[in-house]
C-alpha cells in the first residue's frame, strides 16, 4: 500500500474495519505464484 497517501490508507483501513471495503489483494506477483502452483 506504499503507493497510497497516508490519508488514503486511513480511509481504506476505516472502511475495512466497518466491513464496507475488502482488504487489499496481494501483489500481482504473489497472485501469479498461487495460480502457477495449482
Amino acid at each position: 500500500m506504499s503507493s497510497l497517501s497516508k490519508e488514503a490508507v486511513l480511509v481504506h483501513e476505516a472502511l475495512v474495519a466497518r466491513g464496507l471495503e475488502t482488504p487489499m489483494r496481494a501483489p500481482v506477483q504473489e497472485i501469479d505464484n498461487e495460480h502457477a502452483s495449482v
